[in-house]
Parts: structure tokens; C-alpha cells; sequence
């Protein structure tokens, strides 16, 4: 009793862990889930600021051209100017018709040109502080989205950190939960070799008792003793759940030794 009493518990307690084991996968596989759909969030990021990154890259570039344009429109329109005062005919003439002289159309000449020159610097200037700004913001833009993406990393990391110490932790469990149940197979089947012993030994002394009662019921008149005989029979096999031609067999040739 107390060895079946024992292995009850031992077999309570494999239940116990196995269903714990079980909610650990299903724990590991809910982790090993969520951890995916993470990485795949966090690949969907990446790829949104290098898009992000690439598009600031090329408004930069276009900047950049714009800049450029802006300079050689400026230079052209100052050469154009130049060659259009020089080409119109009669201006000179013209001018000195009404009173003015070369050094005054010289003066008109660099006033529009320094007026051009100032609001090519102005445009200039607009445009440098734009790229400026542009390139700061995209700096900015860069450092935060390195920062996030840093953060993201070592999460990941730490997550799969955790999910290998609970695989770890798993194939521990298993590991125990396996040794334990071959020992309790051990304590079981020693238990059933120690019960067969007992039953062979009980067999064995109920045969004794078969056979001397065989021999008082056989000394007495008047009583049936094959009756008598089945009855036992019946009854020891009850108990001991062998086949009934053990004791009968043993019965016949303790009664044929006795006659003969």
C-alpha cells in the first residue's frame, strides 16, 4: 500500500509537471510568435527610413541643381543684359540727344547690374539657408530614426535572449520530467515483481492448505469432499485470480500419491 501510495504521488506529480511543461510551450510558442511579428514590424520600419532617407537624399540633390541653376540664370541674365544695351541701336546717340553721356549710361548699367547682383545673392542666400534647414532637419531626422532603431535592436535582442533561457529552461523540465518517470517506471515495475513474489508465495501456501485440508476432509464420513473441495477451490481463486487447474491439479496428485 504504501509503495502504490507512493507511486500515486509520483504519478500526480509527472502529471503535474507535464502540464506544466505543456503551458511552457505553449508559452515559448506565443513569445516565438510575438517576437516574429516584431522583427517583421521592425523590418517595415527599416525600410520606411531608408525610403524616408532616400527622398530627403533627392530633394537635397534637387536643392542642390536648383542652387546651380539659379547661379548660371543669374550669370546668363547678366551677360544677356550687357549685349542687349550694347546691340540696341542708337542708344548711345539717343542718350546724347537727350543730354547724356556715356559715363551716365556706364552708371545706369552697373546700378542694374549690382540690382541683379543683389537679388541673385538674395536668392542665393534663400537657397543655402533652405539646404541648411533641409540638411538639418534630415540630420535630425537620421539621429532620431538611428536612436529608435538602436532601442528596436536591443529589444529584439533581449527578447530572444529571453526566449533561449526559456528553451533552456524547457529542455531542463523535459530532461527532469523524463528521468523522473523512468525512475517511477522503475519503482513500478519492482512493485509488480514484488506483488507477482507474493502471490506466487500466497499460491504456494494456499496449496499446503489445500492439501491438508484435502487430507482431514478425506479422513471424515459423511462429507462430500469433492464439494467441499470446489468450494476452497472457488474461493482461493478469489482471491488469488490463478487459473482453477492449479489447485485442483494439485488436489488430484496429492490425492493419487495418498492412495497409492
Amino acid at each position: 500500500m504504501g509503495r502504490e501510495r507512493h507511486l500515486h504521488s509520483l504519478a500526480a506529480e509527472l502529471e503535474s509537471r507535464l502540464c506544466m511543461v505543456e503551458q511552457r510551450e505553449r508559452e515559448c510558442a506565443e513569445f516565438a510568435t510575438a517576437l516574429e511579428e516584431r522583427d517583421q514590424h521592425h523590418w517595415a520600419k527599416v525600410k520606411s527610413f531608408q525610403r524616408s532617407k532616400a527622398l530627403f537624399e533627392a530633394g537635397l540633390a534637387a536643392s542642390k541643381k536648383t542652387v546651380r541653376a539659379e547661379l548660371q540664370h543669374s550669370r546668363y541674365t547678366e551677360d544677356s543684359l550687357t549685349e542687349y544695351l550694347d546691340d540696341v541701336p542708337g542708344t548711345e546717340g539717343l542718350l546724347l540727344a537727350r543730354g547724356c553721356d556715356l559715363g551716365l549710361k556706364t552708371r545706369c548699367m552697373e546700378h542694374v547690374l549690382l540690382l541683379q547682383r543683389d537679388e541673385c545673392a538674395a536668392r542665393v542666400n534663400l537657397l543655402a539657408a533652405e539646404i541648411e534647414e533641409r540638411g538639418s532637419l534630415l540630420c535630425s531626422f537620421f539621429r532620431a530614426s538611428t536612436t529608435h532603431l538602436n532601442r528596436l535592436l536591443a529589444e529584439q535582442q533581449e527578447r530572444e535572449r529571453q526566449l533561449h533561457r526559456a528553451e533552456d529552461l524547457l529542455c531542463l523540465q523535459q530532461v527532469d520530467l523524463a528521468g523522473r518517470m523512468r525512475k517511477a517506471m522503475d519503482l513500478q515495475q519492482d512493485s509488480y515483481a514484488h506483488a507477482e513474489m507474493q502471490r506466487k508465495v500466497l499460491a504456494l501456501q494456499c496449496r499446503r492448505v489445500v492439501r491438508s485440508v484435502g487430507d482431514v476432509v478425506g479422513s471424515l464420513s459423511g462429507i462430500d469432499v469433492e464439494a467441499v473441495m470446489l468450494e476452497l477451490e472457488s474461493r482461493i481463486q478469489g482471491i488469488l485470480r490463478v487459473p482453477s487447474s492449479d489447485a485442483s491439479n494439485e488436489y488430484g496428485m496429492h490425492k493419487a500419491a495418498g492412495e497409492s
